[in-house]
């Protein structure tokens, strides 16, 4: 075995195997471990497949070699490539590694076969003080939250509340000098300037969790593992404007934040003004937010357009009424949303996005027309956002997906529309025709077409034939649908690559030169 070199104590990698180059849990938690004086590097591991297959695994290897802990964070769709990290790193270093992230905390059992350590809850204590024992070769077989598999015997330690509220913990690491990111195959080091980041939709965090009981979502079932938490814990004003500033302090690129709160509106009134005023005064780029039908308030919307709010975006999900009781209990009528959406339309220079969960196999052809209804009634323009359930282990619908006896394997992740088409194309669901007119609606909405999809192709003429299609040819229609799935996914993915090989700037010359 070819181990790594005797560890430095204060050296720690924290890598994320998930599907983004935002890695916001290792950056959240190497600041932690820099206030200790620990020497933590960060490798993003971002890649487009499921595996790693042609990675040069050296590079990984030689960024490990020396380290006294490995820390690997994963979401759900992240998950096999954090336990094939896991099982190469295990026979060419020493140092023992963690698995952490929203999925270990939602399906611990999962995963604890497959490691030797894992983070059952936030980290942030926890990761500070398993580094500090291990580099004084203290034992660490009682740190709350942390589970450990002793060849086979599993060690649950009763999870615990953070040491401190969450305004006293340190902005994440933002500091690209110890960062490495994945590209064609290689670990190289980040530039100094991010060119790898979103710097037209920066993502910053103002809170922590969700008021509302979706059954799509894991908050539910994190307030149950953890019953200490508040639904919802708020970063103060002044810790969130400080953290914007800082940002742009260090990244002077970014041109505009996405405040991604899973709805920002569950702030109070007097909090948003507070925001609004300093961030208009003190940040002063646009940014965007997130909110949900019951916390819309139209005063909220209009200090916040007045500080520079350019676009907002508010879940919908459904346009079916019984869908959204009864499958994903948000018991919110379409007259009330139709009412919210006519005042949304009354601010001037906001873009206004509306996001729906598309590829829903409890649905009904009656529930995806009345989807397709409820978006054609919504004043022009506007834009979709079609979004692929995800049936993430812990969640109610993914419970009740396994009752019903639907395949939840590959569908755990929330993600771009070429999932979608790869739904459509491998699973097995009904009215597919019906699926794919609104997943092809995903877009721009203007007075001639919703997305891809012509207005006058889902009018009430078209939609009574393409029930007449799904009823009586209901197999050979959604036979048809799934190959033409194939040639959308064939071409997304086509579009991806030469896009990654010509770079931006090259390919959107190319696709203007050959518009027509």
């Amino acid at each position: 075995m070819n181990l790594c070199s005797e560890a430095d104590k204060k050296k720690i990698v924290l890598i994320s195997s998930d599907r983004s180059l935002v890695g916001m849990g290792p950056k959240i938690l190497s600041s932690c471990l820099i206030e200790q004086g620990f020497k933590p590097t960060i490798v993003l591991m971002e890649s487009d497949g499921d595996d790693f297959r042609n990675f040069l695994w050296k590079d990984l290897e030689d960024i490990c070699n020396g380290a006294s802990l490995i820390g690997i964070s994963s979401m759900t769709a992240g998950v096999k490539k954090a336990v094939e990290i896991k099982k190469h790193l295990k026979n060419k270093c020493s140092a023992p590694i963690i698995i952490g992230g929203i999925h270990a905390s939602l399906s611990p059992e999962s995963l604890i076969n497959d490691f030797e350590m894992l983070c059952h809850g936030e980290g942030e204590d926890l990761i500070v003080d398993l580094a500090r024992r291990l580099a004084n070769n203290e034992p660490y077989d009682n740190i709350p939250g942390l589970w450990l598999n002793n060849s086979g015997r599993i060690v649950k330690n009763q999870s615990a509340p953070l040491k401190r509220d969450l305004n006293d913990y340190p902005f994440p690491d933002y500091d690209l000098r110890h960062q490495f990111i994945l590209e064609e195959n290689r670990l190289v080091p980040v530039t100094p300037k991010p060119t790898h980041m979103r710097l037209d939709s920066f993502s910053i965090m103002g809170s922590r969790g969700c008021p509302h009981n979706c059954t799509y979502c894991c908050s539910p079932k994190m307030i149950q593992e953890f019953p200490w938490q508040k639904k919802v814990r708020h970063y103060s004003i002044d810790y969130l404007i400080s953290h914007l500033k800082e940002v742009r302090r260090i990244y002077p690129e970014v041109r505009r934040f996405w405040i991604e709160d899973d709805t920002f509106f569950a702030k109070g009134f007097d909090e948003i003004l507070n925001f609004s005023q300093r961030y208009k005064s003190e940040v002063g780029i646009p940014f965007e937010v997130l909110i949900s039908p019951w916390t819309f308030s139209r005063d909220k919307i209009k200090v916040l357009v007045d500080a520079g709010m350019d676009k907002l975006i508010i879940g919908i999900q459904s346009g079916s009424e019984n869908v959204a009781r009864n499958i994903y209990n948000r018991n919110i009528s379409n007259e009330k949303i139709l009412e919210i959406i006519k005042s949304l339309h009354e601010f001037s220079g906001m873009a206004v996005c509306y996001d729906f969960i598309v590829m829903n196999p409890f649905e009904t052809q009656e529930d995806l027309i009345y989807t397709i209804q409820l978006i054609k009634s919504f004043p022009a323009p506007f834009i979709v956002y079609s979004n692929s359930l995800a049936f993430y282990p812990g969640t109610k619908i993914y419970d009740m997906a396994v009752k019903a006896g639907i395949a939840v394997k590959g569908r755990m992740e929330y993600t771009e529309i070429t999932h979608g088409y790869k739904i459509l194309r491998n699973a097995k669901m009904r009215h597919k025709i019906f699926h794919l007119i609104i997943l092809l609606m995903g877009g721009s909405g203007n007075n001639i077409k919703i997305g891809q999809v012509r207005r006058s192709f889902i009018s009430d003429r078209f939609i009574s034939f393409y029930s007449f299609l799904n009823k009586r040819l209901g197999l050979i229609s959604d036979f048809i649908v799934s190959m033409i799935a194939g040639v959308f996914l064939f071409d997304a993915r086509f579009k991806k690559t030469l896009r990654n090989i010509l770079g931006d700037r090259t390919y959107l010359k190319l696709r203007k030169l050959l518009k027509p």
